[in-house]
């Protein structure tokens, strides 16, 4: 079975998402096969970055809302924040596997 980047990427945003609702058993079933088609990896990784800064930028807003006094409720900031820590958890590891797999690359033998 093949997952892309961005279906794993989804099946866990939803399984989080999920666990935060309290309804974990809607999003095991939905996973992986409700997300459409596969594109390059450059169009994935370009679709990753994106929704990550997407993510820091509305959490960030909220914050500076918070801060400033404007009306937020709790609830949605956290659960942005949240998000935001979950979108950078992955592109941090999406780095580290890029990092890796370059250094298996360059370390093979010609």
């Amino acid at each position: 079975m093949d997952v892309s980047l961005s279906q794993a990427a989804n099946a866990y945003a939803n399984r989080m998402q999920a666990q935060m609702d309290g309804t974990e058993d809607d999003a095991a079933s939905g996973g992986a096969a409700s997300a459409g088609g596969a594109g390059s990896f450059t169009n994935v990784l370009s679709q990753v970055l994106h929704d990550a800064v997407s993510t820091q930028n509305t959490a960030e807003k909220l914050q500076m809302q918070a801060v400033t006094g404007g009306k937020v409720a709790s609830a949605d900031l956290v659960t942005a924040v949240a998000a935001a820590e979950l979108s950078l958890t992955t592109v941090v590891a999406l780095r580290d596997r890029v990092i890796q797999a370059y250094q298996s690359i360059i370390s093979m033998a010609i």
